[in-house]
């Protein structure tokens, strides 16, 4: 609702209709309106000595690997990474290196094979008691495409146990999981 309506006198100061919102309202009511010259906001004052980041292809292609809604506080946190080295620009490697030391991902280890084989079924059971029947689904699509092990966490469930032979697997839409 605006301040005035169709029919505003010269000299009214506020309109029928947000008068009576104000009058009848039982909670606090805000009427708000456009100043008569743009209010200038000025611009965020840049860090001394903190000169913004280049980004190389590779490293936002990288990027884009993390949630949407994830992705600005993960630039932001490689960039101080990559800043507190010194550097200027970011490279899949400070991607990389500023993921490992905050324990994003999986370490890599030598017992993981390059191709792991596709899962037949993967059991899953709840951390949380009272967690919501449709993380089950959201689950199904997190898993999808994805190579998953026992001890892996996929929101509110845990990765008990992997067939075949407990050893990490892809999870393909063939796959069976199992919720428990």
């Amino acid at each position: 609702m605006g301040r005035w309506g169709l029919h505003r006198g010269p000299e009214a100061t506020i309109g029928a209709n947000a008068l009576n919102a104000a009058r009848i309202g039982t909670g606090n009511v805000l009427i708000v309106v456009p100043p008569a010259e743009p209010v200038a906001v000025p611009a965020p004052a840049r860090v001394a000595g903190k000169a913004p980041l280049s980004w190389t292809p590779e490293a936002e292609t990288a990027l884009e690997q993390v949630p949407a809604f994830a992705r600005p506080m993960a630039r932001r946190l490689i960039e101080a990474e990559a800043q507190g080295r010194g550097r200027s620009v970011v490279t899949p490697q400070e991607v990389a290196e500023a993921a490992a030391l905050h324990g994003m991902g999986r370490p890599a280890s030598a017992d993981v094979s390059p191709a792991p084989a596709e899962a037949e079924a993967v059991v899953l059971r709840k951390r949380k008691r009272l967690a919501p029947g449709f993380h089950r689904h959201i689950a199904q699509s997190r898993l999808l495409g994805t190579t998953v092990q026992e001890g892996d966490r996929v929101l509110v469930y845990d990765v008990v146990e992997t067939m075949p032979d407990g050893r990490p697997v892809r999870v393909t839409e063939r796959t069976r999981l199992d919720f428990r």
